[in-house]
Parts: C-alpha cells; sequence; structure tokens
C-alpha cells in the first residue's frame, strides 16, 4: 500500500480521492509496515500537499516508539520534510528526530542534515547546538569549493581568447 501511495506521487498521479482512500487504508496497518515504507508514505503525502493530520500523528506515534532508530539518515530527513511541508508540528518527533541526526553523525551527509535544519526551521523546533555547529561548517566548506574564475589559467580555465569581446 505504501509503495502504491508512493509510486502515484512520484509519477505526479495526484488524486485527492484516491490519497485519500489510500492513507485510509493503510493507516490500520501502519504498525506493519518497514520504516523505508513509512518513510516514502510521509514523503508520498507531502509531495503533492494532502493533508491528514491523523495518519501524521499515527506516524509519529509509531517513529517515537522505535522505528525512527531503524531509519537511514536520508529517510530520516524525509520524514522531518514531509512534517515540515504540510505544516504538521510536532516538536517532540522534531527533537528525536535532532537526536537521531547527532547519534549516527557521519551518516547526515550534507543533503540530510540540510533538510532537517530547513524542516526543523519550518516548523520553529530550535536546531540542536550540535547540528548548528554542523551546519556552519557545511556553509565554510561550500564556501571553499567555490573558486571566481580568474581567465589567467591558474584555476584550470582554458583563457579567454584577445579578441571575444569584440564585435565587427
Amino acid at each position: 500500500m505504501a509503495k502504491l501511495l508512493w509510486s502515484y506521487a512520484k509519477c505526479s498521479l495526484y488524486n485527492q480521492s484516491l490519497f485519500r482512500l489510500l492513507v485510509q487504508e493503510l493507516q490500520p496497518v501502519l504498525p506493519h509496515t518497514s520504516p523505508h515504507e513509512l518513510a516514502l508514505s510521509l514523503w508520498a503525502v507531502a509531495c503533492h500537499g494532502h493533508r491528514c493530520p491523523e495518519f501524521l500523528d499515527a506516524a509519529a506515534v509509531l517513529l517515537l516508539r522505535g522505528r525512527l532508530r531503524h531509519l537511514c539518515a536520508w529517510d530520516a530527513s524525509v520524514v522531518a520534510w514531509a512534517y515540515a511541508k504540510l505544516g504538521h508540528q510536532h516538536r517532540g518527533l522534531f527533537e528525536a528526530l535532532q537526536e537521531h541526526a547527532s547519534a549516527i553523525v557521519p551518516k547526515y551527509n550534507n543533503p540530510c542534515l540540510l533538510r532537517l535544519a530547513w524542516a526543523c526551521a519550518e516548523v520553529e523546533v530550535p536546531l540542536k547546538e550540535d547540528l548548528v555547529r554542523r551546519v556552519v561548517v557545511l556553509k565554510h566548506e561550500a564556501r571553499l569549493r567555490v573558486a571566481s574564475s580568474t581567465y589567467d589559467g591558474v584555476d584550470g580555465e582554458v583563457s579567454a581568447a584577445a579578441d571575444a569581446a569584440r564585435v565587427d
């Protein structure tokens, strides 16, 4: 059921009635879905802005009862993104997601950490200090990777022809 919901969302085949039915059918079996399927389902409903607060509350309960620790960094950040995109503030879940990020630090790469930071900002849940420091480091590293072109050949770029700007 979760993969069907995800497939419709991925193909941009959003139909409010269909999504409502799929979410309604998925909710009772939610405890039997894998953590990845849970993340896929949350992404699918958020992708098209499908409002389903009961489903989001049920998913949050499952995540807080232990499913969260089984999510990879990517899926956990997608969960945060989904709740933020739908404007469904669940402070306990966002705090647990931050704990999860702190616990598996090396696996939270740029997109995952930045997605989590954006989601926390969007629902106005302060980002933990250690995560803020990591975001600042990422920002600094990104600045170092961006090099302006000098056309002097030092940066490996081919020099512009002397008459490149000339118009006859």
